[in-house]
């Protein structure tokens, strides 16, 4: 072998060496984001029953169904924590790190896709950098179109009652 050889060699076992440890370290660095995440649920949860919150269900998955271009899908969304609190049930999501304001739209779309899947009156982003509870609600669009039909009939109903047996 010549070494031009030995270096092609060379250069085929450096790139594959440096391809597993660049395996390895994301490797390590996604078990470093699952566990630091895993922590700061074990936190959250502390922190909502100290606010007075009552755990229902932990990762709870709810099924959503959709349609694109006639046909049906089905998929899932899953939430940190199901909670309650007077009667009322909310969504909880935790989050670590930069990415802890609903202010974001990657966040907020979350919190939105949990707010109608869950079909609860609030969702609770618990930021645990700051150990802080934010309330998100979202205004409910609502189609009115039936209302003022609906009004007339009753009206007239109303008054035929009065009308004939009053």
């Amino acid at each position: 072998m010549t070494t031009v050889d030995y270096a092609i060699v060379s250069f085929i076992l450096g790139m594959i060496v440096v391809y597993f440890l660049a395996k390895a370290l994301d490797r390590y660095r996604r078990k470093k984001i699952y566990f630091r995440a895993k922590a700061a649920e074990k936190r959250a949860m502390t922190l909502l029953e100290e606010n007075g919150y009552r755990i229902i269900d932990k990762q709870p998955k709810k099924n959503i169904i959709y349609s694109v271009n006639g046909e049906k899908k089905q998929a899932y969304v899953k939430a940190d924590f199901l909670a309650k609190k007077f009667f009322r049930k909310v969504v909880c999501e935790v989050k670590t790190g930069d990415n802890t304001r609903v202010t974001q739209a990657l966040i907020r779309r979350q919190l939105l896709d949990y707010f109608y899947a869950y079909g609860v009156r609030e969702v609770l982003l618990i930021d645990m950098e700051k150990e802080k509870i934010d309330r998100i609600v979202f205004e409910k669009q609502r189609n009115s179109y039936w209302a003022v039909p609906a009004l007339f009939f009753l009206g007239f109903a109303v008054a035929y009652l009065v009308h004939y047996y009053i």
